[in-house]
């Protein structure tokens, strides 16, 4: 059986292992000219996800966000009338990666009161998950899909 299939990551350590990331601080840090390169909250992620996790870590806490967003997209899409806040396709991805980027409990607090979407919206910053994907796609360049250093047991 593939490795990737059998590794078992419960929701909870999911959600820590986006936790950790900060997806906060990068966001309001990052997006501009860094000693010369233009450096994004997403690289940083990219980087992260490089030092600090395994391309199967990587592509399982991936498709986790991927999961979360579709979920989020589908409440936030019942709820736009109501809350008079109407998105695009592409603002809708990027207000809902970034909310997963900020944590379970943003997450919750959005499901709980989808009002707060007119409060994060001017704040969304692109993307959460493109971090990911760049990551994905460095491990492949590397060929490093080692499992030997995961830091799954946290």
């Amino acid at each position: 059986m593939n490795n990737l299939l059998s590794l078992n990551i419960n929701k909870k350590l999911q959600w820590r292992m986006i936790e950790d990331i900060n997806w906060n601080y990068l966001a309001k840090n990052y997006g501009g000219n860094v000693n010369g390169k233009n450096v994004t909250a997403y690289d940083k992620v990219k980087d992260y996800c490089l030092d600090n996790f395994t391309i199967n870590e990587t592509i399982l806490v991936y498709n986790f966000i991927v999961e979360k967003r579709e979920e989020l997209k589908e409440f936030i899409l019942k709820y736009q009338e109501k809350i008079k806040c109407y998105l695009s396709d592409d603002i809708l991805w990027d207000l809902c990666s970034h909310i997963i980027g900020l944590g379970e409990s943003m997450y919750d607090l959005v499901k709980t009161d989808p009002t707060i979407i007119k409060n994060i919206s001017p704040y969304v910053v692109e993307n959460f998950e493109y971090g990911f994907t760049a990551a994905i796609y460095e491990f492949h360049l590397s060929n490093d899909d080692d499992e030997t250093n995961s830091d799954i047991e946290r």
